[in-house]
């Protein structure tokens, strides 16, 4: 029931915010509504401007979903794998008394072990969809390029052993701060806050994300450096590297707001709504 639940969860997170994962703005300016106006009943009337394309402005809302389908992949098999592991990493360390007695530390490690397993199954998903959003290729251009060539293979092999660096962190600190802030809310006795409730594992979570996230931008920015080379293979250190000279240390906190923004609501959602149809499907797995 658990891993029904992680997958159907794990998709409907990109799902919903995938226009926010999208970098072109949404909806460009042949779908705007003029400034001027015209009077209707005595209230300000916005009318379209003269160039308004019906078909374009569909077109436009259509591209914000290019990529959804990796995208999807690139979350769902891999939130299986990380809630998987981390739930049985749970139980056995468990049976130690230094982790029972370090809860901390438990999460930490249990979500690093999951998001381990997770990011095998992500570093190629996530070289598909970056190829298909850059807006260069098709769907089935971007999966031959990765699986079928040895540039793209070799592209995601350097891909994924850099994203170990911004996954595990963050899948580690995410689910640390999470399951660590129920237990405060739970042992905090002036605070009449129910953790389990769907809006307070949303917002528990979400606040993970962005903690997660946000301090494993660098990460991210050497990880996308690399795998919008393509050719040229960047090692982790060359990409370090090129950010260094083209926009010196700040380059490497580039959308790193943008990012805590995104996986606030993303984890939110996803950690939200497992722990939901987790406790909705147990009876139903039980009987």
């Amino acid at each position: 029931g658990s891993i029904v639940a992680t997958v159907a969860d794990g998709a409907q997170s990109p799902s919903l915010l995938q226009p926010l994962a999208i970098s072109s703005p949404p909806l460009e300016s042949s779908t705007a509504l003029s400034a001027t106006s015209v009077t209707y009943n005595d209230r300000p009337m916005p009318i379209p401007l003269p160039d308004f394309n019906s078909r374009q402005a569909f077109d436009d809302f259509r591209s914000l979903y290019d990529g959804i389908l990796p995208n999807i992949v690139k979350e769902g098999p891999p939130s299986a794998l990380y809630l998987g592991l981390y739930e049985s990493s749970i139980v056995l360390l468990k049976q130690y008394p230094f982790f029972t007695d370090h809860k901390i530390i438990m999460y930490l490690l249990a979500g690093a072990i999951g998001e381990v397993a997770g990011s095998v199954v992500r570093a190629p998903a996530e070289a598909v969809k970056t190829r298909v959003q850059a807006g260069h290729v098709t769907l089935g251009d971007a999966i031959r390029t990765v699986f079928l060539t040895e540039e793209g293979r070799q592209n995601t092999y350097l891909a994924w052993s850099s994203s170990i660096f911004r996954d595990v962190p963050a899948g580690a600190i995410q689910i640390a701060i999470f399951e660590a802030l129920k237990l405060f809310l739970i042992d905090a006795p002036y605070v009449n806050i129910d953790p389990d409730t769907l809006f307070s594992e949303c917002l528990l979570g979400g606040i993970g994300g962005a903690t997660g996230t946000y301090v494993t931008t660098p990460f991210d920015r050497i990880t996308t450096m690399i795998i919008s080379s393509g050719d040229e293979n960047l090692s982790m250190l060359d990409a370090a590297k090129k950010i260094w000279s083209e926009q010196g240390a700040g380059g490497f906190l580039v959308g790193s707001r943008e990012r805590a923004s995104y996986w606030f609501f993303a984890v939110g959602i996803f950690l939200g709504f497992y722990c939901f149809l987790r406790q909705a499907g147990i009876p139903l797995f039980e009987h």
